[in-house]
């Protein structure tokens, strides 16, 4: 009988272990997926705030190009165009309501005959609110925010996922709302530094 009862109790104290061991690796298990999931959050918030600051800067591009497009790009633009009208199969053509005005331009340009003198068209200049708002000014800003960003090490953020997933990551192992609320409090204080 004094077995039977030892055995019993090394049994449930068996099972004690092994439902403790358990319910700590399910523990374990569920921080690192938790932990996972916010570092591939990060780095899809950083992807996006990359790919936004390359938008922003092709936008910035393109205004500026728009801005120093001078005459003589306008009549060759003009002209290719009428020469893709030509090309078409169709027996109707829609020509701009300018085309004396484009052709007579071109032909000066060309020979620099006496064609009628008319007023060329200038580059855009844009207003001081208009070029803040492009941030055609800030270009080197900006371009200095996407290397600092840029250096973040993609394989550092991986390692760390791989060794929190384990259960190797220890005591750094912080809840979402905490490192979305870091990330949020940086965003602001660059906002206010830029202002």
């Amino acid at each position: 009988a004094m077995e039977q009862q030892t055995s019993a109790e090394r049994r449930r104290r068996a099972m004690i272990l092994e439902a403790q061991g358990e319910r700590r690796s399910a523990v374990e298990q569920a921080e690192g997926d938790k932990q996972s999931n916010i570092i591939r959050a990060q780095g899809e918030k950083q992807s996006q705030i990359l790919e936004a600051q390359g938008d922003a800067i092709s936008t910035v591009l393109r205004a500026r190009s728009a801005e120093s497009m001078g005459e003589r790009a306008i009549i060759e633009r003009g002209m290719e165009t009428l020469e893709e009208i030509g090309k078409g199969e169709s027996t109707t053509f829609v020509l701009p309501q300018e085309l004396t005005s484009l052709v007579g331009r071109y032909g000066k340009a060309l020979s620099g005959s006496d064609v009628q003198e008319m007023e060329g068209l200038d580059g855009k200049e844009f207003d001081a609110d208009t070029r803040k708002m492009l941030g055609l000014d800030d270009i080197d800003e900006i371009l200095g925010q996407i290397e600092e960003s840029a250096e973040m090490n993609v394989e550092e953020l991986e390692k760390e996922a791989e060794a929190v997933k384990s259960g190797d990551a220890g005591a750094s192992i912080r809840s979402a709302d905490e490192v979305i609320q870091e990330m949020d409090d940086e965003e602001a204080a660059e906002v206010e530094k830029e202002q």
